[in-house]
């Protein structure tokens, strides 16, 4: 009975300590989607404490799923990036103690910009010219 007692005793200890230990981390969870609301797929997701510069990296599932867990209490930086996308920051999230925090991201796709492209062109073009027509002279 004694050695009954004393194995019920111990496994409630450890469970409390387990339990106890579990509660002193966070953990936080969203979806990354573009702005038609369309899952992005292994979307690269960064969370860093701000204080302590400990990164933790995952991508985000086929549904566009991340999560992180057994963060500490801290203020985090979230960075998120993906192929065909400008990258993605929101800085200062306070995350407390036990929190199941939720942060889902829209990202934007990244844009050609075909007035640089043109610009650049036609002065490239225009130094061409310019060399051609010195070199004539």
């Amino acid at each position: 009975m004694k050695h009954l007692t004393f194995s019920v005793l111990a496994a409630f200890v450890l469970l409390s300590v387990a339990a106890l230990a579990q509660t002193n981390v966070a953990s936080i969870t969203g979806i990354v989607a573009d702005a038609s609301g369309a899952v992005v797929r292994n979307a690269e997701v960064v969370i860093t404490n701000i204080e302590t510069g400990i990164a933790s990296r995952t991508q985000t599932n086929d549904a566009g799923v991340y999560f992180v867990s057994s963060l500490n209490p801290g203020r985090y930086r979230i960075e998120v990036q993906a192929q065909g996308f400008r990258r993605k920051q929101v800085d200062n999230l306070q995350i407390e103690t036990g929190q199941k925090a939720r942060l889902d991201l829209a990202l934007v796709a990244q844009a050609v910009d075909h007035d640089r492209d043109r610009v650049h062109a036609a002065r490239s073009l225009a130094r061409s010219i310019k060399a051609s027509a010195t070199s004539r002279l």
